[in-house]
């Protein structure tokens, strides 16, 4: 079974080998004007498999699922192609990929949304965020 160790939603993600580089991470609100829009967004995640004898290329499938305030997707990303093995030195006996990927997202309305992250098709991780027309107040 796959374990995963984080997944975030930011402004931007960069990924060089095992280290990831993010922009603003941990986002849990879009701030909008109006809508329908798109919205730049980054997504990255890391997960770790026990058997590190599996090769490269048999690496389950991963899959990211956006969903809107009635849990209708609004886009999929199925067998994401940007999750590749790292840490191999470091770590001979775990075998772990890293998703990092900068996305246009549509959105369509305000209110509570989703991200659905799914790996081998099992939900590792639901990250909830909201999507509003006004910005935070400044304290």
């Amino acid at each position: 079974m796959p374990e995963l160790d984080f997944l975030m939603l930011c402004d931007h993600v960069r990924a060089e080998g095992a280290i990831v580089h993010l922009v603003a991470a941990g986002i849990d609100r879009i701030y909008v004007e109006q809508l329908p829009g798109v919205v730049p967004i980054g997504i990255a995640a890391r997960v770790t498999f026990a058997d590190a004898a599996a090769p490269v290329g048999a690496l389950p499938r991963a899959d990211l699922d956006f969903q809107g305030p009635d849990d209708r997707t609004i886009v999929s990303f199925r067998g994401v192609s940007s999750v590749r093995s790292v840490g191999a030195d470091a770590y001979p006996d775990l075998l772990r990929a890293i998703l990092a990927a900068n996305i246009a997202l549509p959105l369509q309305d305000f209110g509570r949304h989703r991200l659905r992250f799914l790996v081998g098709g099992v939900l590792l991780k639901t990250v909830p965020f909201v999507v509003v027309d006004q910005p935070p107040e400044r304290a």
